[in-house]
């Protein structure tokens, strides 16, 4: 379940991720396979909308999607509406990707809701440390580092940290650990719109 989902890598390393498939076991082959946390996609780079996650089935998929790509940017846009229940009570919600090469990455959401009924939340994966300073996020791994911009008026973020014991996974992320950025939409609207950008910070 990650329709509309992201992976951002800067000079070869891994910033925004997929965390990949754990270990098969009975239970990935079953009808337990979404309870699965590496599955869901509140554990993808993806909003959780009025209190759910991305359905799994065929049916439960993006809509008018669109792509472009220069020398200077690359752009990808698609209405991920399509892959939550109908119980999430959503028009449209406008997922936008632009790169802007050498310079920023922005993520963008633009939704509309019939109304609103819980919790809405824009998740992120990363394998960097987080660093919380001056009411700003910054990403660390290696000699990298990246700032996290975002309005602070709609947006509120918390840090889960995650202890990867699965035995495939730590063959990717070895550290051992992974982190979940959850940016809370604050006083949702039924029409809105927010914007997240990550910015490498020269050392």
């Amino acid at each position: 379940n990650d329709v509309g989902s992201c992976m951002l890598y800067y000079n070869g390393l891994p910033v925004l991720i997929d965390v990949g498939v754990g270990r098969y076991t009975r239970k990935t082959f079953s009808s337990e396979r979404y309870s699965i946390w590496t599955m869901q996609s509140c554990y993808h780079n993806l909003p959780t909308i009025n209190g759910y996650d991305q359905q799994n089935g065929e049916k439960f998929k993006a809509a008018d999607v669109h792509f472009r790509d220069t020398k200077q940017s690359a752009y990808f846009t698609a209405d991920i509406a399509n892959a939550y229940a109908t119980e999430a009570n959503i028009k449209s919600w406008i997922r936008t990707y632009q790169l802007k090469r050498k310079k920023e990455f922005i993520i963008s959401d633009s939704w509309s809701l019939n109304k609103t009924t819980g919790e809405t939340v824009v998740n992120f994966m990363t394998a960097c440390e987080i660093e919380e300073k001056d009411g700003s996020l910054f990403l660390k791994r290696d000699d990298v580092r990246i700032q996290i911009m975002y309005d602070k008026k709609l947006l509120s973020p918390t840090i889960e940290t995650i202890k990867i014991d699965d035995s495939s996974l730590l063959s990717s992320w070895t550290n051992g650990v992974l982190y979940r950025i959850r940016f809370s939409i604050i006083n949702l609207q039924q029409k809105g719109n927010c914007k997240i950008s990550l910015r490498p910070i020269n050392q």
